[in-house]
């Protein structure tokens, strides 16, 4: 009884102490702001109501992980836009999967010591530090319902209780639908009581193997389903070529999973093929059952990331498991050889620690450049709005960001009143809808201006919509005001649709004039900032073209005239305009009056 005591006093000792390394090393996380994709998860939380929210993270992503975006969903209406709550959830998280960890090693092995290095060589680890650092990851918590499954499924082979299989399926359940890296738990399960547990197994398992089997089959047939016409990200692979990409993928993740260092090419791979050798001479020798469950677990849980290309550590979160538990088994099997060492590798555990933890502050430092420089525009617009009224749409013209992630950004500092558009999108934006409109632009140094929507006070002639001698329409134009001062520089939106097939690429221009019908400023480019040609343009696609039409200081005050249209640069032929009788109206398109002011 002393003797179980004294064990049980280890473990509760050694929780304590992975739980301060863990916060000591990834404290950092808890002082971060948001990142991507955390802007736009948390806006849809806190815009979307349950029923429409639910549908779209059911239906329209390309994949299956309602119960993350459920929990986000959770974590809003208690976090709101306060970035603190959501990490320390994200971190609470890694430190319950490190703990887990160490009580499944320690109830499965029998041995503390190495489910307590396991924990902490995981829970430290600086390799999964995105994971822990960015909330919309989904790692860390399918890796906890994963964890719970397992500690269940042990209890259950050693009691044969009916309830905890119950909670044992449910939680599986819970597992395969929040990240499709869980497909492997009925793998690992079933290896854990062949190749472990074999000999403590209370219960007959045919049942709960044909209900756990059978449960997957659906999941995974459902899996297919639902993302065989979608698009993930992560820039998987197709699958036409898909066996040359996963042969040439599946070294490199090897390599990182049993050397989670970001060691450089070559020496991972002759890091690779080192520890190859060593797990083939001792399994011909030693004849280890832990070892046939690693070597097989390992290459289950790295097959699903072969269609995404290696190089990216968040991918690793849950392989890293095992990479922790082969660490901490070479370890103590290096201490049962050389009782003598006990001391050094003490040492040498302190020292890789110390060495994570500089690991993980590095790689703090550069994450939090990069949520800083993702914050620009938005603070460039609150040096000069402290405030914005509601109903204010922000429209960025080539914007830093994808539009949903400065969407998110905007929506948490000021509120469900400030909507984001930008000309990422083929959508016409109503400026007239709202009470006020900004349009953002870089000038050419990348400093963030702003010009202020005022209502049109210009027409244009012809009038809108125009179609041209090639198939190419004209269908409306955005001119931001029409006053400005000298030196100041005007946002034009130009509504382009292809009709039919382009065979030419053509330039378009925007020209000013002043009163004599001489130009003074101009922009000539192809379409869209000369990034896209309109011989690639596609059927009836709109294309939303922005012009920054610079207005010389020099520029004397009065009334001018922009003029819009199409040539061929080859031979600076224009593209006529037709009427819908096909008869010439004229080769460009005047928008009149702009005041120019002092």
């Amino acid at each position: 009884m002393s003797r179980i005591f004294s064990v049980r006093q280890w473990f509760i000792a050694g929780c304590f102490v992975i739980v301060i390394v863990a916060v000591i090393i990834y404290q950092s996380a808890l002082k971060m702001g948001l990142y991507a994709d955390d802007y736009e998860f948390l806006e849809r939380a806190g815009r979307t109501a349950w029923l429409p929210y639910l549908v779209f993270y059911t239906t329209e992503l390309a994949y299956f992980r309602p119960i993350q975006y459920i929990l986000l969903k959770i974590a809003f209406a208690f976090f709101g836009a306060n970035p603190f709550g959501y990490h320390l959830v994200q971190l609470s998280l890694h430190l319950a999967n490190a703990l887990l960890l160490f009580a499944i090693v320690n109830r499965v092995a029998r041995r503390w010591q190495i489910g307590f290095v396991a924990a902490l060589f995981f829970a430290s680890a600086p390799v999964i530090h995105l994971d822990i650092f960015w909330i919309s990851v989904a790692d860390p918590l399918s890796t906890f319902f994963y964890l719970v499954t397992i500690w269940l499924w042990v209890r259950y082979l050693e009691t044969g209780a009916r309830k905890i299989f119950v909670a044992l399926f449910a939680l599986y359940a819970i597992a395969l639908a929040t990240k499709e890296m869980n497909a492997s738990l009925p793998f690992t399960l079933f290896l854990l009581q062949y190749f472990i547990l074999r000999a403590r197994t209370r219960v007959a398992l045919k049942l709960p193997f044909i209900l756990l089997w059978g449960f997957w089959l659906v999941y995974f047939t459902f899996a297919f389903w639902y993302q065989k016409d979608r698009v993930p990200a992560g820039n998987p692979a197709p699958l036409s070529g898909f066996a040359g990409h996963a042969l040439g993928e599946i070294f490199p993740y090897l390599a990182n999973v049993v050397a989670p260092w970001d060691i450089p090419s070559p020496a991972n791979y002759f890091w690779l093929a080192l520890c190859l050798g060593l797990f083939i001479y001792f399994v011909r020798t030693r004849q280890q059952r832990w070892l046939y469950f690693l070597g097989i677990e390992i290459l289950i849980v790295v097959l699903p990331l072969l269609p995404f290309l290696c190089g990216c550590g968040r991918y690793l979160y849950l392989p890293l498991l095992f990479s922790a538990l082969l660490f901490a088994l070479t370890a103590y099997a290096i201490q049962r050889a050389m009782p003598r060492t006990r001391s050094l590798a003490a040492g040498l555990i302190a020292i890789l620690l110390f060495a994570h933890g500089l690991g993980v502050n590095e790689s703090a430092a550069q994450f939090s450049g990069l949520i800083s420089n993702m914050r620009e525009p938005l603070r460039a617009v609150v040096r000069a709005h402290p405030v914005l009224p509601s109903n204010t749409l922000i429209y960025f013209i080539q914007p830093p960001l994808p539009q949903l992630f400065l969407s998110g950004e905007f929506f948490l500092h000021y509120g469900a009143g400030v909507f984001v558009q930008s000309d990422e999108k083929p959508i016409i934006p109503n400026f007239d809808q709202y009470a006020n409109a900004i349009i953002i632009f870089a000038d050419e140094q990348g400093a963030w201006r702003e010009q202020t929507r005022t209502r049109a006070a210009w027409r244009a002639v012809p009038d809108l919509p125009l179609d041209f001698a090639e198939p190419i329409r004209l269908e409306s134009v955005e001119v931001a005001a029409s006053r400005v001062k000298r030196g100041d520089t005007l946002p034009l939106l130009l509504y382009w649709r292809a009709r039919g097939k382009i065979e030419k690429d053509y330039t378009v221009f925007v020209h000013l004039l002043d009163a004599r019908g001489e130009i003074i400023a101009g922009e000539d480019h192809a379409p869209r900032a000369g990034t896209e040609l309109t011989s690639q343009w596609s059927l009836n696609r709109l294309t939303i073209d922005a012009f920054l039409l610079p207005i010389p200081r020099d520029a004397a005050p009065g009334a001018y005239r922009i003029e819009i249209g199409l040539y061929f640069a080859p031979t600076l032929q224009r593209v006529l305009i037709l009427d819908a009788n096909g008869a010439v109206i004229s080769d460009n398109m005047v928008i009149q009056t702009l005041d120019v002011q002092e």
